[in-house]
C-alpha cells in the first residue's frame, strides 16, 4: 500500500529513456506549460517527471496503480480531478466524483475508468502535478516556516504532505533519528528507501540526502541547468540561458514572463473540445499560448524602439 499519493519512487514498469507513442518535446511543452500555468518551477517538474516514469506518459508502477508521467495512484488523481478539473476543461468529470471520508468515489464504473485514464495524457498530467505541488509548497510554507526547496517538495510527493512536514520537523531536531522510527508506515511501504541492503534503518538525514541526490544526478539535468541559469546569475537582461532548450516544443522568452496570461484566462476547453482528443486539443492550447507571448514579445521590442 502505498503512503504518498505517487507511486514507488522509479518502480514504473515501463520506465524508459525513450518515450512510447509520444515525442519528448510534446513532454517538455506539456511540463513547461504546467509550470507556466501554475508558477511551479519548471526545473523541478521536469526532474520530477524523470524520476517519477523516466519521462514516459504510458508508464505504469509494479503492485501499485501508479500510472502516467508523474505517477498518479488512483485515489490522488481523482481527488486532483475533483478539486481542479473545472479549471482544466474537465467539469463533467470532476462533478462525477464525490468525496465520502476522504476517499474519492465515481458511481458509475466506466466513467471511473476514462477519468483515470486520462492520467496517460501528458500535458493534464503535468498539470494535475503541478497543481499538487504548488498545495504542497504553500502546505510546507505555512508548516516549516519557509525554506522549501525541492527535495522537500520531493518528500511531499513521495510521503504526502503530513508525512513530510512530520519528517522535516523531526530531522531538524533529531538528524540522526531512524525514519523507520518517525513514519512507520512508509518505511514499511517502501523498505528499499528507509532501510539499506544489510537490513538496517536509515536515519532522516541520510534519506533526505537520497532524495536530494535524486534530482542532482537526474538525466536531465542539462535541462534543468538551463531553466535554473537566474539562480546564480544577476546579470542582466537576459535572466536565463534558453539556448539549451531550443529543441523544446514550448518555451516562453524570459522578456515576455510578465506579459503571460493569467491562469484565469488562459485558454481551455469547452465541452465540444472536450469530446475529441484532449491531449491534441491541449497541445493547440500550448501554440495559442506561445503565439501570444510571441506577439507580446514584439510589441514590446517594438516600443523599445
Amino acid at each position: 500500500m502505498q503512503t504518498g499519493p505517487f507511486g514507488d519512487i522509479g518502480n514504473a514498469t515501463q520506465k524508459t529513456q525513450h518515450l512510447q507513442n509520444v515525442g519528448t518535446d510534446t513532454v517538455v511543452g506539456a511540463i513547461r506549460m504546467a509550470s507556466a500555468r501554475t508558477g511551479v518551477d519548471f526545473a523541478y517538474l521536469l526532474n520530477k517527471a524523470d524520476q517519477e516514469s523516466g519521462m514516459n506518459p504510458g508508464a505504469k508502477a509494479h503492485g501499485s496503480s501508479a500510472t502516467g508521467l508523474f505517477q498518479f495512484i488512483n485515489q490522488t488523481w481523482l481527488k486532483m480531478v475533483k478539486e481542479h478539473g473545472g479549471d482544466y476543461g474537465l467539469s463533467a468529470e470532476a462533478d462525477a466524483i464525490s468525496l465520502k471520508n476522504g476517499k474519492a468515489q465515481v458511481t458509475d464504473r466506466a466513467v471511473r475508468e476514462k477519468i483515470l485514464n486520462l492520467r496517460h495524457d501528458p500535458v493534464l498530467n503535468a498539470a494535475m502535478a503541478a497543481e499538487y505541488t504548488r498545495e504542497n509548497k504553500d502546505y510546507l510554507d505555512a508548516k516549516l516556516g519557509g525554506n522549501v526547496g525541492s527535495t522537500e517538495l520531493y518528500l511531499a510527493h513521495f510521503l504526502g504532505a503530513g508525512g513530510a512536514e512530520k519528517f522535516i520537523k523531526a530531522m531538524r531536531t533529531s538528524p540522526n533519528a531512524s525514519a523507520a522510527y518517525v513514519l512507520p508506515d512508509a518505511a514499511e511501504a517502501n523498505p528499499a528507501v528507509f532501510y539499506n541492503k544489510s537490513g538496517s534503518a536509515r536515519s532522516l538525514q541520510q534519506i533526505y540526502a537520497h532524495f536530494a541526490a535524486k534530482f542532482k544526478n537526474s538525466g536531465t539535468s542539462h535541462f534543468a541547468a538551463a531553466a535554473t541559469a537566474s539562480d546564480s546569475s544577476t546579470s542582466a537582461p537576459a535572466k536565463r540561458d534558453l539556448a539549451a532548450l531550443s529543441s523544446m516544443f514550448y518555451h516562453a522568452p524570459d522578456e515576455v514572463a510578465d506579459t503571460m496570461p493569467a491562469p484565469s484566462s488562459m485558454p481551455m476547453l469547452n465541452d465540444w473540445q472536450r469530446a475529441g482528443n484532449t491531449s491534441d486539443t491541449l497541445f493547440n492550447v500550448m501554440i495559442l499560448a506561445q503565439s501570444q507571448m510571441k506577439d507580446a514579445l514584439s510589441k514590446e521590442k517594438a516600443q523599445t524602439l
